[in-house]
């Protein structure tokens, strides 16, 4: 079920690539054109209908603005699992026995 908190995300999403694609003076037909989808998938992802994540990547590409993509996937700096697995680095060696 979507809820409205996700319907005003999506909106606010296509008043965000529409405010990008007009502060670089585009049209909807050169935007369109430059992402590599249609002109009529473009009005209704700036009317807030909603869009694939490719189309979102596609037209973020297109205006230059990789950050917002970016900013979705974060690097992973520490994983739970390979620390659980991996030891600690030696802080000395081992005792010699003498026979």
């Amino acid at each position: 079920m979507i809820t409205q908190k996700v319907l005003n995300l999506v909106a606010e999403v296509g008043e965000n690539l529409k405010a990008s694609r007009l502060r670089k003076n585009l049209t909807q037909q050169e935007l369109a054109l430059k992402a590599g989808i249609g002109i009529g998938r473009l009005k209704a992802i700036e009317a807030g209908e909603g869009a694939s994540f490719s189309a979102i990547v596609a037209l973020s590409l297109a205006l230059g603005e990789e950050r917002w993509i970016q900013a979705l996937s974060p690097t992973a700096t520490v994983n739970p699992l390979t620390m659980l697995s991996s030891k600690q680095p030696r802080q000395r060696a081992r005792k010699k026995t003498h026979a």
